[in-house]
């Protein structure tokens, strides 16, 4: 029956069912992860009819979710439902499955919730590709299996369901949270992935040493974390007019007809929304580096709102120079970044690309302790 329906279902769909058999859930043998009493098998009398009726009544995808500082208490194996912030995503990596010689594709997500922590959620093959974590969203996930690989962390299974910026209060809670004081805490990381831009390893640098050590001229992106101010920030083109769609960020052409044009969504609106990409030079007290800073980062950085910003920006003249006075004022401030740096090939010319992946304000409190161990450690030298 499954390849007979299989071409029928489709994700988010409605249909109706008839003829379906009705059984209790025998515990321990189901292949389910729903905790219900009931299952519905297929028979071959079954008939999928699709539902195209617009009503209100049609439940929506239930969860019951686990807080992230949670799952160390959850055992391995165990599949449960998570919700998050996507905080940084790795790059796309291409595996090999042992038993079949299939090449998979996978990408390390970074959630963090209320609770101050994080995890490490892994997708696969197309989920992997096509997910955009660019703009912090919320990932609400239905049947992610819990691992001890590295610590805790989470992957999706064939079963699991992956949800981004749901509609449920949950959501709406975390990116209010998020938006207020979420992106500015110094969270705990329950995964370890050294090397990559999960919390668990903070890869500390200074900007000589990142250059002496080569970072980014591998195959892979390599992070890290500094402590620095920007000394330089160009002011023209860090405002631009880009697509209104809510998973676009693409940059919009001005028809000059009261329409704007998003290439990559291929349609034409009367409306856009501002976004920030900015490039700064940091600098500590060993070097300097140009980094590339976008979205909440950019935000964070600058004190700011994109929207904020290019209001100020439309209305800026001689007699208001607010847009200016707030760049302005970025310089010279000490923030702890975090840095994702890989060799990027350009109009085939290589050229090292820093971008940031988070940014905070120092506390002195924390930032004074992890001095105070690193003299320990150096003690142990002498």
């Amino acid at each position: 029956e499954c390849d007979r329906l299989y071409d029928i279902v489709e994700v988010n769909k409605v249909y109706y069912i008839s003829r379906a058999v009705i059984k209790n859930v025998r515990k321990g043998y189901s292949f389910s992860s729903i905790k219900n009493d009931f299952e519905m098998s297929f028979i071959p009398e079954t008939t999928i009819t699709p539902c195209d009726d617009v009503t209100p009544n049609i439940p929506t995808l239930q969860f019951n979710f686990v807080p992230i500082s949670r799952l160390q208490e959850v055992s391995k194996d165990s599949v449960i439902d998570v919700i998050g912030i996507c905080k940084s995503t790795a790059d796309v990596q291409t595996v090999t499955r042992r038993n079949t010689n299939q090449e998979l594709k996978k990408r390390d997500v970074s959630l963090v919730d209320r609770t101050g922590t994080e995890v490490s959620l892994t997708l696969w093959g197309d989920q992997a590709e096509k997910f955009d974590g660019s703009d912090n969203p919320v990932v609400a996930v239905k049947g992610a299996r819990v691992s001890d690989f590295s610590g805790v962390s989470l992957s999706l299974i064939s079963s699991s369901m992956l949800q981004v910026n749901p509609d449920i209060p949950e959501s709406h809670a975390l990116l209010g949270w998020y938006s207020k004081e979420g992106a500015l805490l110094q969270t705990h990381s329950l995964s370890t992935r050294s090397g990559g831009p999960m919390g668990g390893n903070a890869n500390w640098k200074t900007l000589a040493q990142a250059k002496a050590e080569n970072l980014g001229q591998g195959d892979k992106p390599d992070y890290y974390s500094v402590k620095a101010c920007v000394s330089i920030i160009r002011k023209e083109n860090c405002l631009y007019k880009a697509c209104p769609s809510e998973n676009c960020n693409k940059k919009v052409v001005d028809l000059e007809n009261g329409y704007y044009r998003c290439e990559k969504c291929a349609r034409e609106t009367t409306d856009f929304k501002w976004r920030l990409l900015v490039s700064a030079n940091l600098t500590d007290f060993s070097d300097g580096q140009w980094v590339t800073c976008f979205g909440k980062e950019a935000e964070q950085l600058i004190g700011a709102s994109a929207e904020d910003l290019g209001e100020m920006y439309s209305k800026s003249s001689k007699e208001d120079s607010r847009y200016e006075d707030i760049l302005n004022d970025v310089p010279f401030k000490p923030f702890i970044f975090r840095l994702r740096t890989k060799m990027e090939v350009y109009n085939d010319e290589s050229r090292l690309k820093t971008s940031v992946m988070s940014v905070a304000p120092v506390n002195c409190v924390e930032y004074t302790q992890k001095l105070l161990k690193d003299i320990a450690e150096l003690r142990k030298l002498l």
